[in-house]
């Protein structure tokens, strides 16, 4: 493979040039091994080999290797060094010289402070020249990272947003076990399977899971989950969304079967809202205490239908499209501080709109900044939390602008797996983790 790339470098004439190694070795800092470096010091994990199990049908282990698709510059280096242009290899000059680089001592320790975690124990691991194969060009960048890497992680500090985490919510000591002396019945965890939507009502969190068909009431004091309605009694598919109103009056959507159910505070079945016509696949509930209205996003139709206290269709906000104030598929909506309306939209041309709560566009999002959104939720601050569902994360905007965000894909505290919902609640932002199965909870800094 040697004489095939020298004999392909004498062709363009690039070992005639003086200086030609230098100038591959520069392009290919700037193209590939600048970045690379520098990612790589930043976030070891992201650009390491790792090792994935995986089970066949057969129940056989079988074994992968899964590597960055930037370590294609490496290859390529590889080759212009065995064409002579590293160390210890002699390139043709065009007066028939050699020229030979070795790299030193100081650069092998530069390069080794920089490279990343051995396997064992996290310790630094300093690779020697001889062993590195790539001399003066490795070294000439490991030079520029060890340069850039203390501004960088500076850079990636000052991202870093007012969100601090507190504790997850995966479930919850049956407080009836509780209550009976733990000799005789021992504490019950109860861990919830499908949590769907969540609300505060006098301080406890109220949760529903589908999957185990009902709804609990968590106690922050004592962690105790008490089971305070059987969904299976009232509903006939998966719920999705509960909203409390006023006086103790709660309101839970059911999609596939068309309908939203309306229940007092003694969890009895009062209502049941139902309109063909109207509501196709009601999703998305909020409560304006303020006007003593139910909105309710239907993501078929497109739209947010508000209701009355009576239970009356009162308007809708938006209609299905792609223009200004409209939408295709309506993921999630709150309304502001002011009394607008923040829909966020994941097949729409526009992610996010704010529109007035007559439905008169205000403003957009584009999909520079949100390409799948999902949840959303607004602070004390008008600052707007929104779930994004192409990498997990949870992205921050303030007067507009994208601030900051946080979290990704992972099982581990401050990581998400499809976020669903989130809520702030006394200066505290809940996350609802769906497939983790769990809530996490984060403080709102100022």
């Amino acid at each position: 493979m040697r004489n095939a790339t020298e004999s392909l470098i004498r062709q363009y004439n690039m070992a005639t040039v003086p200086g030609a190694c230098s100038t591959i070795e520069s392009l290919l800092r700037k193209s590939h091994f600048g970045p690379f470096l520098r990612s790589f010091s930043l976030n070891m994990n992201s650009y390491s080999p790792q090792m994935t199990k995986k089970r066949t049908q057969n129940s056989f282990p079988s074994l992968r290797l899964l590597f960055s698709d930037k370590l294609l510059g490496i290859v390529f280096a590889a080759m212009l060094l065995l064409a002579g242009c590293g160390t210890g290899q002699s390139v043709v000059q065009s007066d028939g010289s050699a020229k030979s680089d070795v790299l030193s001592n100081e650069s092998a320790s530069t390069l080794g402070s920089g490279t990343g975690l051995s396997e064992s124990g996290g310790e630094i691991e300093v690779i020697s020249a001889d062993e590195s194969g790539f001399g003066d060009i490795y070294s000439s960048f490991a030079q520029e990272m060890a340069i850039s890497t203390d501004a960088d992680i500076a850079a990636e500090a000052s991202k870093l947003p007012p969100i601090e985490y507190l504790y997850t919510i995966s479930g919850g000591n049956d407080a009836i076990a509780s209550d009976v002396p733990t000799w005789v019945t021992g504490e019950r965890f109860i861990r919830f399977l499908q949590p769907s939507g969540f609300d505060f009502y006098n301080g406890d969190l109220y949760i529903l899971d589908s999957a185990r068909r009902t709804m609990f009431r968590y106690q922050p004091n004592g962690e105790k989950l008490i089971a305070v309605l059987d969904l299976g009694v009232y509903t006939r598919a998966n719920v999705e969304s509960i909203v409390f109103g006023d006086k103790g009056y709660y309101f839970i959507s059911e999609p596939m079967s068309s309908r939203i159910l309306k229940f007092n505070a003694q969890n009895v079945l009062v209502d049941v809202y139902k309109d063909s016509a109207n509501l196709a696949n009601p999703k998305k509930l909020h409560y304006d205490d303020r006007q003593g209205k139910l909105y309710v996003s239907d993501s078929v139709y497109g739209r947010i239908i508000v209701i009355s206290k009576s239970g009356k269709l009162l308007y809708a906000l938006g209609k299905r499209g792609t223009a200004k104030g409209e939408f295709i598929r309506i993921s999630d909506f709150i309304i502001n501080h002011d009394g607008d309306v923040i829909v966020t939209d994941s097949q729409g041309k526009k992610p996010m709109q704010l529109i007035s709560n007559d439905g008169q566009f205000l403003q957009e999002y584009s999909r520079r900044v949100l390409d799948i959104p999902g949840a959303v939720a607004v602070d004390s601050q008008q600052r707007i939390y929104v779930a994004n569902h192409s990498d997990d994360s949870i992205r921050i905007f303030v007067d507009g602008e994208l601030r900051w965000r946080f979290g990704g894909s992972g099982v581990e505290p401050g990581e998400f797996r499809v976020v669903t919902q989130l809520t702030v609640h006394e200066d505290k932002l809940y996350v609802l983790d769906s497939l983790n199965r769990r809530i996490q909870v984060f403080q709102i800094g100022g």
